[in-house]
């Protein structure tokens, strides 16, 4: 019973409360794309893979946060785009602020479903934006170009 009980708090489905009794939780959407990145790097998932797999997801976030956007997510996105305008000398902020960006339009979507898919894959290539902006002098300025063009 102990065991079942430590395995349900780890999944984030109990919590203990500080009087020690347990409540029903519902489990955070990170700690699920934490668990499902590993699943994806245990089984190997190849860059290919995730690379295909968002070229179906994102446009599927863009069509969504088009027809559900409020005033508030596309405020968050412009200031997203402002910063990496502003964050061009740096190729890490860039990435984090690119991951934001595709982060944010999943919000936008409205759709928790979307939000859920994407997060695995988007945390594995993450590591890849930075290299690929690093190594690449136009690799920057096309993804603020990019993101402005999703905005707009």
């Amino acid at each position: 019973m102990r065991e079942g009980i430590r395995l349900l708090e780890q999944s984030g489905l109990v919590a203990r409360e500080t009087s020690r009794r347990l409540s029903v939780a519902v489990p955070h959407y990170h700690g699920l794309a934490t668990r499902m990145s590993r699943a994806l790097i245990l089984q190997q998932v190849t860059f290919r893979e995730l690379w295909h797999t968002s070229r179906a997801l994102e446009p599927a976030c863009v069509d969504q946060a088009i027809d559900n956007a409020t005033a508030e997510d596309l405020a968050a996105l412009a200031a997203n785009v402002d910063r990496t305008r502003r964050a061009q000398a740096d190729a890490a902020a860039v990435a984090e602020l690119d991951a934001e960006f595709h982060k944010l339009i999943g919000k936008a979507a409205h759709n928790r479903v979307l939000l859920l898919a994407k997060e695995p894959s988007s945390m594995l290539v993450r590591p890849t934006t930075a290299f690929i902006i690093t190594n690449n002098p136009r690799g920057i300025p096309r993804l603020i170009e990019a993101h402005q063009s999703i905005l707009d």
